[in-house]
């Protein structure tokens, strides 16, 4: 009968370390879940820090290039006012030496 109580004890004493162990088991499992979930959240920052960085070195080349060819357009736009004064100046010397052309030819008419 003693036999039968302590295999019972003994069979009670396994049983409660088993649990211990499943409950031990559970808690390791839950604790790297969190870790892993918390890796997954750092990683996904990462990516979306990553991806910022990225969209804002592509909005600081497109703004570079915008500036580029505003400065581009800024001094053609320069060199064709200037070609256009330059091309009236010439203008205006051609109408005023066809004007004293014409005023020689009426006074050789006259003379």
């Amino acid at each position: 009968h003693r036999r039968e109580l302590n295999q019972i004890l003994n069979s009670a004493r396994l049983s409660e370390a088993a649990a211990i162990k499943k409950e031990r088991a559970a808690e390791v499992l839950k604790h790297e879940e969190l870790g892993a979930k918390k890796s997954a959240i750092e990683i996904e920052e990462k990516i979306n820090s990553a991806r910022e960085r990225k969209e804002n070195g592509i909005a600081e080349q497109v703004e570079r290039l915008s500036a580029k060819v505003n400065d581009k357009m800024r001094r053609g736009a320069e060199s064709f006012n200037e070609k256009q004064k330059e091309a009236i100046g010439k203008a205006k010397d051609v109408d005023d030496k066809l004007q004293l052309a014409d005023n020689r030819r009426k006074n050789m008419i006259r003379e």
